[in-house]
Formats: C-alpha cells, structure tokens, sequence
C-alpha cells in the first residue's frame, strides 16, 4: 500500500529530473552521497490520515489489477521530498536540487495521479492516487544552525490504497434494472368548486403527460418495456400529521398510503372530505413493481368549507 506508492513516486521523480539529478532518488531516510558525488534525495511518506468516503458511503471500488471491486481505504498521505548531501556541499547546490524536484512534480499528470498508474497494462500497484500537491518548500538560510528543518519539499497526495493481491468482492449479479419516467404536467381532475365539510365522496382522476418504464435484462436480450403500472397518493393534515379525509380506491399500500392502477394515462381514485371545515395535502407519487413507495411527483391542496 504505502510502501508501494513511495517506491513509486521514487521512481517517477528520478526519472523527471535531468543530470545530474536524475537515477539519484532513493525511498526515505535514503543513502548520502559520497564526497564530490551530486546530491541525492530521499522520498517518504511522513503520516497519513484516514478520509471519510464519499458522501459517508464505504463501498468497494473498481481499482487497477482486479476486475472485482475491492474493499479500499481512503486517505491522505504526508509525503517529503529531502535532499541528501555532504556536509561540506553548500547551500546553492541543495537549492538547486529543492528546484528540480519541484518542478518535477509540479507537472499536471503528477498533480492530478497520473503519472503514477501502472506502466504494465493489469499490474497490481497497491494504490491509486486522485491528487496531490505541492504544500511548502524547506530551506534554511543557515546551514550552522542543527535544528534547522531540512531542505526539501512537503506534499500532500491523496488516494485509494489496498493490499497488493488482495481478491475482489465479487457480490450478486444484477439480473434487472427498472426505469420509470414520468413527464409532467401532472394533473388533478373532478375537484368541484367547493368541498364541502360532511358530503359524500368525490371522484378525483390523475392524468399524467406521458408515463413510461423500460426494464433492462441481464445478457444480450433487448431493452423491453412496460406500461406504467401504479402510483400512490396519501392525504396529510398540517405538519404531516394523519389526514381527516379519507382516501378510497386502488388498495392499501403502507400507512395511509393506496396504491392506485393507470389506466390509459390516468388513475381514478376517491376522496371523502372530513366532517370539519379543514386544508389537507394530496401527495403522489410513482409506486415499484412489488407496491414500494416511490419519489414524489406531485402535491395538491384539498380545502374543505363549512358550506
């Protein structure tokens, strides 16, 4: 994992830089050069921290050298770049190899990961990284001072990591994917002019745009479609709370919920105002195939009057 992005970055960096630089870049703490030799330097990652997966979500990822998804974990690696010499070299000579490395990797497929995809098409490397940058250069003024930081440069990588060889996840086929679309406007008929608090029940119809559902099979077979079978309404009272009317028509779904057929682009249900004067919702939306609740497609406003 970490290892294997260190020994990597090592790579892409010596072979970036020009003589007397390049071939010279070893994975931390490194080898100091011998007396007249051109500095080396030494990569490593310092720390590293855990990130949150996206949108709080921990699933496998589709990675380099495996088919299956892998189980990865995501973080945030603190790398440095150090540059190893003789004590006698002086301070240009480790500046001028600060320089070199940072603009080596300051080249756009360096930053965005990209240089340090697998040179073998199907290899293994253990990691992917998604970005990484350039966070501070070191480079003390005084080379008396022993506390002083070392000259270098800080970077900030990261990616996705996991064992080298670690087996996919190979999880259930899909075997069906049902789409369903419904284009607006949606539409409330049979509402009279008043609603009467205590009457009897009213015949409301839904009509809709257009509707559609097309169901995607497993293997070569052709997209087939279906008719738009069902949708669901629900009447709520102020705050969601229970409604005093009553829905009838279709059958009952979950709750308060009746799960009402279309028929020819329309699905006809009824609505019994309460016995109060009294402002209910009319919510609808699309039904699945087996009577789960789908999105929302649509809110009315029922207003019951004394008279």
């Amino acid at each position: 994992m970490i290892s294997e992005f260190e020994q990597r970055l090592a790579e892409v960096l010596s072979g970036r830089l020009a003589p007397p630089l390049q071939g010279r870049v070893d994975v931390a703490p490194g080898a100091v050069p011998a007396a007249g030799q051109a500095p080396r330097l030494a990569v490593g990652v310092a720390s590293a921290t855990p990130l949150e997966p996206d949108v709080w979500m921990r699933r496998p990822e589709l990675v380099p050298g495996s088919p299956s998804p892998r189980r990865v974990v995501k973080l945030r690696c603190d790398v440095r770049v150090d540059v190893r010499v003789q004590a006698a070299v002086n301070r240009q000579a480790r500046m001028s190899a600060v320089d070199a490395a940072l603009f080596a990797l300051d080249h756009e497929d360096v930053r965005n990961g990209r240089a340090f995809a697998p040179t073998v098409a199907g290899a293994d490397p253990g990691f992917t990284i998604q970005r990484l940058e350039i966070a501070a250069l070191t480079s003390p003024r005084s080379l008396d001072d022993p506390d002083a930081a070392e000259f270098g440069l800080s970077l900030i990588a990261e990616g996705l990591f996991w064992p080298v060889g670690l087996a996919g996840e190979d999880g259930r086929a899909l075997g069906e994917i049902r789409l369903r679309g419904v284009r607006m406007p949606l539409m409330l008929s049979g509402l009279p002019s008043k609603i009467i608090a205590g009457s009897a029940g009213i015949p409301l119809q839904l009509r809709l745009g257009a509707v559609g559902q097309a169901v995607l099979r497993e293997g070569d077979q052709p997209i087939a479609t279906q008719a738009f079978e069902t949708l669901w309404v629900a009447a709520f009272g102020p705050g969601r709370r229970p409604a005093a009317g009553q829905l009838a028509g279709g059958i009952a779904g979950e709750g308060d919920v009746r799960l009402i057929p279309v028929t020819q682009d329309a699905a006809s249900f009824t609505y019994t105002p309460p016995p109060t004067p009294a402002v209910e919702e009319l919510i609808v939306g699309m039904a699945g195939p087996d009577g789960n609740i789908g999105p929302e497609i649509g809110h009315f406003t029922l207003t019951t009057r004394a008279s």
